[in-house]
């Protein structure tokens, strides 16, 4: 169901991918194929594509995640428009390219912001986290940032080790050196959105590192800079 351009689903259905999301994701490749043939250049066609069709694919579904493998014909054709025919095109390309051309990034994102947002101000959410749903706006958020590379610590905890962050909204997290911290007491909404970029390139540059291709064995020793 929709409500205000935003997709519910009141009861819990099979594993599989609703009529409404393989809808929502085929308009969203159809319009970035359209993209691809505009008569403009390489980061014209992407810009209107990422504005326009993954905009699309991106619009919030606060019951469930498309599963990864859904999202890999988007990876395809955002990678095409880039001149890179494959999906294997790999995360340094990501990386260049951006969080925006990224529908593993994109799509679950606005949930996972306002979820943790809200839960920040409301201690009646954080005391819903021991959730047996299978559905929701908290279930969004666990399968997005675990997808983004970061680990659940506990009860609306969260560390991320490649981008050396903790989010914690449960309480005052104590001060680390090596970790940039987000806790209850220094809540802020544009720093959350700037670290989970942050987590997202260091989870392409670490993705980047393991291929063991030439690129990456001369690069080993080098360290992203996230400041």
């Amino acid at each position: 169901m929709r409500i205000l351009g935003t997709f519910t689903q009141p009861n819990c259905r099979a594993s599989g991918p609703t009529d409404e999301e393989k809808h929502r994701i085929n308009k969203a490749a159809q319009v970035i194929r359209w993209a691809s043939l505009l008569p403009h250049n390489t980061f014209e066609k992407a810009a209107f594509a990422k504005a326009t069709g993954m905009a699309l694919a991106a619009a919030p579904s606060y019951s469930r995640l498309p599963a990864a493998k859904s999202l890999n014909p988007l990876r395809l054709l955002m990678a095409k428009i880039y001149g890179n025919t494959t999906i294997n095109s790999g995360a340094l390309f990501r990386l260049l390219v951006g969080h925006t051309a990224d529908p593993y990034y994109r799509i679950g994102h606005i949930v996972t912001k306002h979820t943790i947002m809200a839960a920040s101000r409301d201690s009646h959410l954080r005391a819903m986290w021991p959730t047996k749903q299978t559905q929701g706006p908290i279930i969004v958020t666990k399968h997005w940032l675990r997808r983004q590379g970061w680990t659940n610590a506990g009860p609306w905890r969260w560390r991320h080790d490649h981008a050396h962050i903790i989010i914690n909204l449960n309480a005052a997290e104590p001060r680390n050196q090596e970790f940039t911290i987000i806790d209850i007491n220094n809540f802020n909404a544009q720093l959350l959105g700037h670290h989970l970029r942050d987590a997202w390139r260091a989870q392409q540059w670490q993705c980047f590192l393991k291929s063991a291709n030439k690129a990456a064995t001369a690069l080993a020793n080098w360290q992203l800079d996230l400041a």
